[in-house]
């Protein structure tokens, strides 16, 4: 399926796809259409255990309004992971026309005990964090928000080629731990009219094995400033937004050693750009949800030459549309709801090296709702619809795969229902 779509991909955008020499492209022959394959089995099982204590108050102090928060919170992740096959090596009797592809297999092929070398890993994640937040209200017009939270963590990850056993004697864990911290500030002179702006830090852990170099933790810093709007006695809401999000040590494959589990850092990004969000009813049974997207986003810090170009898969422009019509209208907490909605996103570049593009692209979804009441309980049915026209588009490259971007052009999922009950006690 995927060397149809990379097939069609190919062609119809007329690509250049000589292989980078950065990456190791092997797998595509020199005519520039044969692509040697090979089969591959994975298989990832979790344990996740998660839970959060809350302490919430209010008071009046001096003709000031307080509304505090202190909690603490309690993350666990457990993951078996098992491959087998050689995606490095191809097998060419498995070799393809991309552009004139023939599917004849013989299923016995697809035998994963057939399969070599196999790979185990048995990665653990543990967190702890403590926070506190305060909101200060003067003079009903000016908001102060300041918090911040301490986070430590242990994270580890092993690899074997015999048992989970053996990958978890093999694996090897960090410990890090960080405060972050966040203000804010909102003024809002007119009922409708608000302005606000907030600066926060943030923490994340990168618990793969690294290559060259160390694996140390994600960190991130956000300026983000804006003005909120009500309109037509609050039918109509709007949020414009003004951001710059600074990261580093973003986790990405290093393709420069023969492992293809080690993992390196590109060093540091930069994304900066404009937001636009509107929600409102339009009538008492039509309402509309809309969002705008400007984002500039590039490689502010890097070892391989990539500095100055974009990150992959961000285009500049994105956003969508919906619009739902409740039957019984807008405020029945019960009955029937039907939503159209679209989304669309500009060009993206495909690689660090910014050597290719891919093209933009528009989809189409839906969603039909009903909810009622049952006893003291609400219960909500829902279907959603993505890509209700069932167009064929690419929506990323896959970073972690270990071959060149360009090789691993990612199709989007066809014509897909989701349905859901909800419970609401």
């Amino acid at each position: 399926m995927r060397n149809r779509f990379l097939a069609r991909f190919f062609d119809t955008y007329n690509l250049d796809i000589t292989p980078s020499p950065q990456f190791d492209a092997s797998a595509l022959r020199s005519d520039n259409r044969t692509l040697d394959r090979n089969l591959f089995y994975q298989r990832s099982d979790h344990d996740v255990y998660a839970t959060n204590l809350d302490l919430t108050g209010k008071l009046d102090l001096w003709g000031t309004k307080h509304e505090i928060l202190v909690g603490f919170d309690y993350y666990r992740s457990s993951e078996k992971y098992h491959a087998r096959g050689d995606y490095e090596t191809g097998d060419p009797a498995l070799a393809i026309d991309m552009f004139n592809p023939r599917y004849n297999l013989d299923t016995a092929l697809f035998d994963k005990d057939r399969l070599t070398p196999p790979l185990y890993s048995r990665a653990e994640e543990e967190w702890f964090g403590v926070y506190f937040q305060e909101h200060i209200v003067l003079w009903e017009k000016l908001h102060i928000l300041g918090g911040g939270r301490h986070d430590w963590a242990t994270t580890g990850r092993g690899y074997s080629d015999t048992s989970y056993a053996a990958a978890d004697r093999d694996r090897r864990n960090r410990k890090d731990q960080e405060f972050s911290p966040r203000v804010g500030i909102l003024y809002q002179p007119w009922s409708w009219l608000s302005v606000y702006g907030n600066w926060a830090k943030s923490f994340g852990s990168n618990n793969n094995i690294p290559g060259i170099g160390s694996v140390t933790p994600e960190t991130g810093e956000q300026f983000e400033a804006g003005v909120k709007t009500e309109l037509f006695d609050g039918r109509l809401t709007a949020t414009l937004a003004f951001y710059n999000i600074n990261k580093e040590n973003i986790l990405t494959p290093d393709l420069s050693t023969p492992d293809p589990t080690d993992v390196n850092t590109i060093g540091k990004a930069r994304s900066k750009g404009m937001e636009l969000d509107i929600a409102g009813r339009i009538t008492d049974y039509i309402s509309l949800i809309g969002n705008y997207a400007y984002t500039d986003a590039e490689i502010t810090k890097d070892n391989e030459g990539n500095q100055g170009h974009r990150l992959p898969n961000v285009p500049y422009n994105s956003g969508s549309l919906w619009l739902k019509y409740d039957v019984n209208g807008f405020d029945s907490p019960d009955g029937l709801s039907l939503g159209i909605g679209v989304f669309a996103a500009g060009q993206r570049d495909g690689d660090n090296e910014n050597t290719f593009k891919m093209p933009g692209y528009v989809r189409l979804d839906a969603a039909a709702a009903y909810r009622w009441t049952m006893g003291p309980s609400r219960v909500t049915a829902q279907l959603n619809l993505r890509n209700l026209l069932d167009k064929a588009y690419y929506e990323s490259t896959d970073p972690f795969t270990n071959v060149a971007p360009r090789l691993a052009v990612v199709p989007a999922a066809p014509f897909t229902v989701i349905g859901s009950v909800r419970v609401e006690f």
